[in-house]
């Protein structure tokens, strides 16, 4: 049996107290934001389903979770009673989020194992993500000429770094204001009393439209759960299918067997995770699509903007996705008055590193 601990702090995580970043907190402007139709097919379960794209920095993503059924073997349907359940350990009141479960699958996304996942992820070439009204096929050189693959699938953790580097911070509440849906946004983000994720301060300002759905276990597995510190603590059994941190943090299944959370703090690091995982894909554009390559000098204390054609200088190297590329774009990258310095944005994703992994 799997032993989990989630140490939820409610007298600390009510606290909207953490800074923001130096940027204002007013949402992208609507007409600002790109969105991009997307359409995904799986010709092994003959499944098609409609989903949209915004773009955020130098990447697509998805803005919403996977929500559609692998085939009509619903076994891992989410049901009222599973979410009854782990609201009455959390201590909620059930009354406070008696939802459409149908609204509930749209809005938060199904929860898939990690065969899954990887089937999603199209290893066997069945699930191909189409981009746009031309419904095409995007892809990517591998490096070596004349081959290329998919630019769709799963993100890596340095994907998630770079998405959570556009939030100004890494810090649980800044990737909240900034990538969650907004009080009442859709039927099911309601905030329940006593659970601060749906803040009057979220701007979901890229309408990433994040949602804390929390995960769910795969097998029967004995957990723990400690109210205020750890002087109200009690033991659980989960059973198959059951929720836990519900409605306190997120969870997705990352590429390279990883495990990404926002939830206490931010997690790049956990490993891979057999447990029922929220899911969605995203994008890098392409140096083309950009117009632009960024480079960093061995001493970190410089980041150039080339372009594609320009030649590099001696001891720079292209800057690698993550924090610290996830920084400059936010802060520095085509504005008139960078709000950082290459100095400070190196500071903040060696801290940013050295904390979430």
């Amino acid at each position: 049996m799997q032993c989990i601990m989630a140490l939820l702090l409610f007298s600390a995580c009510g606290s909207d107290s953490n800074s923001d970043s130096d940027d204002d907190d007013n949402p992208t402007p609507a007409d600002t934001i790109v969105k991009i139709p997307l359409y995904f097919e799986d010709s092994f379960y003959n499944v098609k389903a409609d989903y949209q794209a915004v773009r955020i920095g130098e990447y697509l993503w998805m803005n919403r979770n996977f929500n559609h059924y692998l085939s009509n073997d619903r076994y891992n349907t989410p049901t009222r009673a599973q979410l009854n359940k782990v609201l009455e350990i959390y201590r909620r009141k059930v009354s406070s989020f008696q939802v459409n479960m149908d609204d509930f699958t749209k809005y938060f996304g199904l929860y898939y194992n990690r065969m899954e996942v990887e089937h999603l992820y199209g290893h066997a070439g069945s699930c191909v993500m189409f981009e746009g009204k031309d419904r095409v096929i995007v892809r990517q050189s591998t490096g070596t000429p004349g081959d290329s693959i998919r630019a769709w699938g799963l993100p890596a953790d340095n994907d998630f770094r770079q998405l959570f580097a556009m939030c100004g911070e890494v810090t649980t509440s800044s990737i909240r204001f900034a990538l969650s849906c907004k009080p009442y946004e859709n039927p099911v983000a309601i905030p329940i009393p006593e659970s601060y994720w749906f803040s009057s301060r979220n701007t979901n300002r890229y309408e990433f439209n994040l949602m804390p759905g929390g995960a769910r276990f795969h097998t029967k597995t004995d957990w723990g759960l400690c109210f205020q510190g750890n002087e109200d603590c009690h033991d659980y059994v989960g059973s198959t299918g059951d929720f836990y941190m519900f409605y306190e943090a997120v969870r997705w299944a990352a590429d390279n067997s990883k495990t990404v959370s926002v939830h206490d703090f931010v997690d790049c690091k956990e490993g891979k995770l057999w447990h029922w995982l929220n899911v969605r894909w995203c994008r890098k554009l392409s140096d083309k699509e950009l117009g632009y390559k960024l480079f960093i000098n061995a001493e970190r204390t410089n980041i150039l903007k080339l372009g594609l054609e320009e030649t590099v200088p001696a001891g720079y190297s292209e800057l690698a996705n993550g924090y610290l590329r996830g920084f400059y774009v936010f802060y520095i990258l085509d504005r008139e008055h960078p709000l950082k310095t290459i100095r400070e944005i190196v500071n903040m994703a060696d801290e940013a590193m050295k904390d979430n992994g």
